[in-house]
């Protein structure tokens, strides 16, 4: 159960670790090099855009989870004398991560996102319109006795209108982003995975120590 323990512990450090190195590589290395290029709204910089975005929140949503996954079984499954701090602190660091890249992360990429594949977005939405629609009349109940009837056997038909619901397609033009503007996108997105590395190394280096003082 130890050296189970200790497998699992090792591979939630090198997740964080491995989590926080792409934030910084897309910071400093790959966001830089498109940047480069003066016209960043041509096809090429867009698939570069669109795969640095996709590669960033794939690593990360893949290795953070799970980190946080193995960090949080690595404390529920220790005994009493192994449950450390260290444990719950590490398995915080991703969803806290998250949540910074919800608030600060999501609409940059978003926008350059949309901007680099410029389709025109499909919504449905409800709308309630008024329709006529014929029904047969109410019949007359007979004065002797009753019951129901209609001039000749026949049922005449009256019109009524009748309000529905119904779910009608809308199409929302896409947001196309200027040169400068998908450049300040950029930067604005850099400084943000920057950031982010920096959070997720800030718990590689507390669960690399905590790790370390429990081989001691």
């Amino acid at each position: 159960m130890g050296k189970c323990l200790t497998i699992v512990k090792l591979i939630g450090v090198g997740s964080l670790g491995l989590s926080g190195t792409n934030f910084f590589y897309s910071a400093e290395a790959l966001i830089p090099q498109i940047l480069k290029s003066e016209d960043v709204t041509s096809d090429k910089s867009k698939k570069q855009i669109t795969d640095l975005i996709v590669r960033a929140r794939g690593v990360f949503w893949g290795l953070g989870g799970l980190a946080s996954y193995l960090f949080y079984q690595a404390f529920k499954s220790s005994p009493p004398a192994g449950k450390h701090p260290y444990l719950i602190y590490s398995a915080l660091i991703a969803p806290i991560a998250l949540l910074f890249n919800y608030y600060w992360v999501f609409e940059s990429e978003a926008k350059l996102l949309e901007s680099s594949s410029p389709e025109p977005k499909v919504t449905y939405q409800k709308v309630k319109r008024t329709i006529k629609r014929k029904k047969l009349a109410d019949s007359e109940p007979s004065p002797l006795d009753n019951s129901v009837y209609s001039d000749l056997g026949k049922i005449p038909e009256v019109e009524e209108e009748i309000e529905v619901e119904e779910e009608v397609p809308v199409t929302e033009k896409p947001i196309v982003l200027s040169n400068e503007e998908t450049k300040s996108e950029l930067q604005t997105l850099q400084k943000s995975y920057l950031y982010s590395g920096i959070i997720v190394v800030l718990g590689f280096v507390l669960s690399t120590i905590g790790y370390v003082g429990d081989r001691v």
